[in-house]
């Protein structure tokens, strides 16, 4: 059987680089092909990697320079170019796993998947700690709308990231990742486009376990105002070319999400605010717009937003 699904995982990070290869080596269903970029990483994986080749049909890549640092969606893209002609591909985190089922639940729901004319897949997620603790655990609908997702992403209600969705790469290759600061939303507005207008397929009792970690951009609480200013660039994208995907209600919360975003960033940003208030106020009742831009005058600024120290 031609193995379908690519796992690209993007290398940096040694710590929990072990237990990501050896949740892929339990995998009931093998038929996947796994494909390692190292962006230019002090620790040498090549001890690991070793010990997996007779398990896994790998290839491992050490670039010369490191993109992560800088444009990290640059790191995706060039692990990506490593892949051969699978048609789908899931990009994994080097700290993070999956159950060992999900390869077969994957293959098992193709069919259906498509039947269904579907471009992304996730599975249920558990996040889990530098020890291996669950912390919490996210099963999702069968089915469901990329915005809905995004709209229970920024209040808190789901986890939403990168390593727990698989996606063709036809869909990739017409829309590619968008450049976001610490590709903090860049993954978010991926799956916004790659559905073209579809659902999301959610592979029922698979699991993707999401490591938090002091070591992980995610779970660093560092440069917190940058990666504030880069949800609200999100934001801005998703207001001037996906709005039409969001009802009047979801609309009200973006804008003032992204609001609060741009003023935590930095309030001084004034041309920016002029901008946004011009492009988001037809939106908005006269009351809402006092509700939501009239408070961007106190002289406090408001708390980090929760949706960027998750």
């Amino acid at each position: 059987m031609k193995n379908l699904l690519a796992i690209v995982i993007p290398y940096y990070k040694i710590e929990f680089f072990e237990e990501c290869l050896d949740s892929l080596s339990r995998q009931t269903n093998k038929n996947l092909n796994v494909y390692i970029g190292d962006d230019c990483s002090p620790n040498d994986p090549a001890e690991i990697i070793n010990k997996y080749r007779g398990l896994l049909n790998l290839q491992y890549q050490r670039f010369p320079t490191n993109e992560g640092g800088t444009f990290l969606t640059k790191q995706w893209e060039r692990c990506i170019e490593l892949t051969q002609d699978e048609e789908w591909i899931m990009l994994l985190g080097d700290d993070d796993l999956i159950s060992e089922n999900l390869v077969e639940h994957f293959y098992g729901s193709l069919h259906e998947i498509n039947a269904g004319n579907h471009n992304v897949i996730r599975a249920n997620v558990t996040e889990i700690d530098e020890s291996g603790k669950t912390l919490r655990t996210f099963d999702y609908p069968k089915f469901e709308k990329p915005s809905t997702a995004y709209i229970k992403k920024i209040t808190q209600d789901y986890h939403l990231s990168l390593p727990e969705f698989i996606f063709k790469r036809s869909t990739y290759k017409k829309y590619g990742f968008h450049h976001f600061p610490y590709a903090f939303g860049s993954d978010e507005i991926a799956w916004l486009e790659f559905c073209e207008g579809n659902t999301i397929f959610t592979l029922e009792n698979s699991y993707c376990f999401m490591r938090l970690s002091q070591i992980s951009i995610s779970g660093s609480k560092q440069d917190l105002k940058h990666k504030v200013y880069a949800m609200y660039l999100t934001k801005k994208y998703i207001i001037k070319k996906l709005f039409f995907n969001f009802t009047k209600e979801e609309r009200i919360l973006i804008i003032s999400k992204a609001y609060k975003d741009l003023l935590y960033a930095d309030s001084k940003l004034y041309a920016e605010r002029l901008w946004f208030i011009l492009k988001t106020a037809p939106y908005l009742s006269l009351k809402k717009c006092c509700e939501i831009f009239l408070k961007g005058t106190a002289s406090t600024l408001p708390a980090p937003p929760e949706e960027a120290k998750s």
